[in-house]
């Protein structure tokens, strides 16, 4: 457990003199290096299985996305081919559908290449907190990377989602064209 009995004192300090509204909290890193290494080893234990529990899950849930997307283009793809439709139809539908399947590819390796590129971060920051478990030395411009990892998480997300989406809007597209074809509009 963390000790912050200095820090509430300091708190309640600062208000007193300030007002609630312009509390200043001014907090040397270093004042206790044991309290650091007690908030160190609840970081590294915190960062090491949200990291585990991080990977898992995005490796779980891109297998199953994946794996759905390629199973729905790639199975209407089979579907139409086999289906008495005019040529033209045919070749649109057939070549949205190999389009998604290829979107869903193109998702599940962007994932993989994010995944990788937020290791080096989450390794940074998680060697910081065992540097300080170890030392107890705290430096306050190292510890904005918790800010720079949440940015990096989010960015990284955005390729493997917006392919996913892709992947869904052509197989719909395709489903329509099929339709379309069927129906003799085509």
């Amino acid at each position: 457990m963390i000790r912050c009995s200095r820090l509430s004192e300091t708190l309640l300090e600062q208000v007193g003199k300030q007002g609630p509204r312009e509390a200043i909290i001014e907090i040397d890193l270093n004042e206790d290096p044991a309290d650091n290494r007690m908030l160190a080893e609840y970081l590294v234990e915190t960062y090491t299985h949200g990291m585990r529990q991080v990977m898992e899950t995005i490796a779980s849930a891109s297998r199953w996305v994946t794996t759905s997307l390629l199973a729905i283009n790639g199975g209407a793809a089979i579907a139409i081919l086999n289906h008495p439709m005019a040529t033209n139809g045919k070749l649109l539908s057939t070549s949205l559908f190999a389009a998604g399947v290829l979107s869903a590819l193109a998702s599940a390796q962007s994932g993989i290449r994010a995944g990788n590129r937020l290791m080096g971060p989450m390794g940074d920051a998680l060697g910081y907190w065992i540097t300080v478990k170890h030392d107890g030395h705290r430096v306050a411009d190292l510890e904005g990377h918790e800010v720079r990892l949440a940015a990096l998480v989010k960015k990284a997300a955005r390729v493997p989602a917006f392919l996913g989406y892709l992947s869904v809007a052509l197989f719909t597209a395709g489903l329509i064209s099929a339709a379309l074809s069927m129906a003799g509009s085509l």
